[in-house]
């Protein structure tokens, strides 16, 4: 029962400092960001056809977007698969050897409950 008291308080002061932090953002100026960081390095459209179609094209510059969606910058955002199939591979491994969070050693815990999510969600 003392376990899971600790955990619970631990749980309630990390919420308890989002919660303080979070606050403090409400009372501070947005922080000035230069346009020329959404500058992207690819500007291409891609666009993904949905209906019947396996493949998509990029869209040239000035048209419009036809029937599916559009991804814009699409080599910056699809070299975003590699992180995430990095992560994806990670969990696996963590999950087809068996190993429970409590079996781990607290530096990579840490890493596990904390950093990771925190990773993934930005």
């Amino acid at each position: 029962a003392s376990r899971y008291r600790h955990n619970f308080l631990a749980l309630a002061v990390l919420f308890l400092l989002a919660a303080v932090i979070s606050a403090i953002f409400l009372f501070v100026e947005p922080i000035p960001q230069s346009q020329a960081y959404h500058n992207f390095a690819d500007k291409r459209r891609f666009l993904c056809s949905c209906h019947g179609a396996t493949e998509g094209f990029f869209l040239p510059p000035g048209i419009k977007r036809k029937k599916g969606f559009i991804i814009p910058n699409f080599g910056d955002v699809i070299s975003n698969i590699i992180i995430l199939a990095g992560g994806v591979f990670g969990l696996a491994l963590l999950y087809l050897n068996g190993t429970e969070v409590d079996e781990v050693e607290p530096i990579r815990k840490w890493q596990l409950q904390v950093c990771l999510p925190i990773f993934f969600s930005s």
